[in-house]
């Protein structure tokens, strides 16, 4: 037997914290007991041992202790290449970079277009090519955008209904998705979105309802907070297979413990238990990992009121984003195919990928093959304890000839959040 490579032992009085990023398997140890625990193995972990059998099976069982011929670098690069290579085709497309907010901290221009009929029919075309020469194993449409709700019945409707026929022919699950402002997400489009399979939404505050009001604003509507936010509880009421994320965009003034009261004030009891909160910070802010404090104190009142709540969640898919699958693109309004939307490709006069009259892409520069390129093929990554919970750098920057480390940028360490997740495992228990 040997140490696993991808063992974290943090100490944080009174608790050390046993993490192994490959199995995600956790358990928590006094800091004293920890200490002596991590100098006997590190004299090397025989099978002939003084440690307690209980937990010399708890080290093997959850993978802190391997076997001498495992070869845990190789197991994470095939788990990479069975995702990167996984024929679960992720579609994103857009039908507008046009938007009815202009959000400052926005990436996108926004853009006065519409998807053409020309268009429209290309990506039918795409879909049958992919469901019916590629042999796609499953189809997830998500719309975005600009606002993909503003061509709900001009769009997403007819795509919508022709892609549920060829994967039903075919025999292939199917779903849709959106990440939408929610504004135009009314009563009848709610009734449509159940027809035509929305499984998932993802809809953003902007903090508390005063600093969402000032960043959002529409005219006509007094409070697009209250606005929206009464159409979730509308739409989560209507049907129950729903994976709803309300993502609150941060900064470090626009974020109190009173918003959890404002959403409550609009999202019925019964429909808490629905919706996962997920805190992005808004990109143009400083690093300050002060701030964690603040943030986990309000995602904790969330979670007492019975909303589920995503404090930190490890990559999970073994690629560093969705965007490194083979089976993953973006179709931009005009026809333009990009692998990553939270950049300039969607404005470029240059565009890498082209939707051709038969619904197949063309590529230049090889792009599409970079993307799904290992982008932890370095020293530093190979070497990393934590490289199944981040599998390297972004597929974006990794093209670009970037090479920085993720956590370098993050306002909150992988550390801090495996202690605080394994706390609040042995809190529930």
């Amino acid at each position: 037997m040997k140490l696993s490579s991808y063992n974290l032992i943090i100490y944080k009085s009174p608790y050390s914290y046993w993490y192994n990023t490959f199995t995600k398997n956790f358990f928590r140890l006094s800091m004293e007991l920890g200490e002596k625990v991590n100098a006997r193995l590190e004299e090397g972990p025989g099978e002939e041992t003084d440690l307690p059998a209980s937990l010399m099976d708890k080290l093997k069982e959850g993978g802190f202790l391997i076997d001498d011929d495992f070869n845990e670098t190789e197991a994470v690069k095939d788990l990479f290449k069975k995702a990167v290579n996984r024929k679960n085709y992720f579609m994103v497309v857009l039908p507008t970079l046009d938007c009815n907010y202009h959000c400052w901290y926005c990436i996108q221009n926004h853009v006065d277009s519409k998807m053409s009929d020309e268009t429209l029919k290309r990506i039918k075309l795409h879909i049958g090519h992919m469901v019916n020469v590629e042999k796609i194993e499953s189809l997830h449409l998500d719309w975005f955008g600009g606002e993909p709700l503003l061509y709900f019945h001009e769009i997403i409707e007819p795509v919508s209904r022709y892609a549920m026929g060829v994967c039903e022919k075919a025999g292939i699950p199917f779903m849709n998705s959106t990440t939408t402002n929610g504004y135009f997400l009314t009563k009848d489009k709610a009734q449509l979105c159940k027809e035509l399979q929305f499984l998932q939404f993802q809809i953003t505050l902007d903090g508390n309802r005063e600093f969402h009001d000032n960043v959002k604003f529409q005219k006509g509507c007094e409070s697009t907070f209250n606005h929206v936010l009464a159409n979730i509880d509308r739409l989560l009421s209507l049907y129950e297979e729903i994976n709803f994320v309300l993502r609150i965009n941060y900064t470090h003034k626009n974020l109190s413990p009173s918003i959890v009261d404002e959403v409550n004030a609009f999202i019925s009891t019964a429909n808490h238990g629905k919706i996962t909160i997920l805190p992005r910070k808004v990109w143009q802010e400083k690093i300050d990992r002060s701030f964690s404090t603040t943030l986990y104190s309000i995602l904790d009142r969330f979670k007492e009121e019975g909303y589920k709540v995503e404090y930190w969640s490890p990559i999970s898919n073994y690629m560093p984003c969705y965007a490194s699958s083979k089976y993953y693109n973006a179709f931009n309004f005009n026809g333009n195919v990009v692998k990553c939307t939270a950049c300039n490709d969607l404005y470029d006069d240059n565009p890498r990928g082209i939707l051709l009259e038969d619904g197949t892409i063309e590529w230049s520069g090889r792009l599409d093959e970079r993307y799904t390129e290992p982008t932890f093929c370095n020293e530093r990554c190979l070497k990393c304890r934590k490289l199944p919970i981040c599998m390297g750098l972004c597929p974006k920057e990794h093209v670009n000839g970037s090479s920085y480390c993720k956590e370098e940028v993050m306002d909150s360490p992988f550390s801090d959040s495996i202690v605080k997740l394994i706390d609040r495992c042995y809190k529930n228990d």
